[in-house]
């Protein structure tokens, strides 16, 4: 298990040297606020999940990083199900509502655009996911170049490892 999330990190730190950008994604959160990632006027954090099974893990990353409405940062919950039928992502979003904390409501976007193969492939650079329930952790630019990327399960030391590279990734 320790190799594999030293694979990830390295396969992070490899993908950052190229310069690897994000796809732009475009919808709107379960507040129904428009999103454009990246918006070319603020860096982002996103944590970024491709299961069902990811919720759960996405919101423990938010609440271990004391992510909160009036932070002081750009962040979203990104729950990625790709392309479905227009009727069925109002199905979708109205069981997130029920699942997802109000006041979060306006970080949480559910993307339901046809981008999920090139997202997996700026975060891993392969078009598979060995696992699709760990959610990502990503700082990128205002340009959606990923500074960080990092797929790993929520702890302690895992979240200060975040943190300082959100803070060294802050200074001007």
């Amino acid at each position: 298990m320790c190799i594999k999330k030293i694979l990830i990190v390295l396969i992070s730190i490899i993908q950052i040297g190229f310069g690897a950008t994000l796809p732009t994604l475009s919808g709107k959160t379960l507040a129904n606020t428009q999103v454009n990632i990246p918006n070319d006027t603020q860096s982002m954090v996103l944590i970024i999940g491709f299961d069902m099974k990811s919720a759960e893990p996405m919101a423990e990353w938010v609440r271990q990083l004391v992510l909160t409405p009036s932070s002081n940062l750009v962040w979203y919950q990104v729950a990625v199900i790709g392309k479905v039928p227009p009727f069925v992502d109002g199905f979708i979003k109205k069981g997130m509502k029920k699942s997802v904390s109000k006041i979060n409501h306006n970080h949480y976007f559910p993307y339901f655009g046809g981008k999920k193969k090139k997202l997996i492939q700026a975060l891993v650079g392969s078009d598979q996911l060995e696992n699709s329930v760990t959610p990502f952790i990503a700082f990128i630019t205002k340009k959606g170049e990923l500074a960080f990327v990092l797929q790993a399960e929520v702890n302690t030391k895992n979240a200060q490892i975040v943190q300082n590279k959100f803070i060294q990734l802050s200074k001007p």
